[in-house]
């Protein structure tokens, strides 16, 4: 799975490895919960995945949904073309701030240039 690094005081991130499946699921869903609940923006890094299900895409919209709820974001980072396919497959391409690296997305997040998810 992965694992929590301090981005800085108002941002963390999860990373993300290999195939994130219904096998993974609670692990993420504990994860990105405990992460949300720090009161920060949280990074997805997906620069290491090799496939993400359907169940895992719900476990980041649940994170997503408890992010904005506490005035936060869910951002995901350096997903792999065939995470991207997934991602735009199911529209949540659209749905999630997506960074080609995590220099861009704590940039962004930095100067306030990313749009309330």
């Amino acid at each position: 799975m992965g694992q929590d690094c301090s981005g800085g005081p108002a941002v963390r991130f999860v990373e993300l490895h290999g195939d994130v499946d219904a096998e993974s699921v609670e692990m993420l869903r504990d994860r990105l919960a405990d992460t949300v609940r720090r009161n920060t923006d949280v990074l997805v890094d997906l620069t290491d995945v090799t496939l993400i299900d359907c169940t895992c895409l719900g476990a980041l919209v649940e994170a997503r949904q408890l992010a904005a709820g506490r005035g936060h974001r869910v951002c995901l980072v350096a997903p792999r073309p065939v995470v991207r396919q997934t991602l735009a497959a199911t529209m949540l391409d659209t749905a999630f701030p997506v960074y080609p690296d995590r220099d861009r997305a704590l940039s962004d997040l930095s100067t306030g240039a990313v749009a309330p998810c």
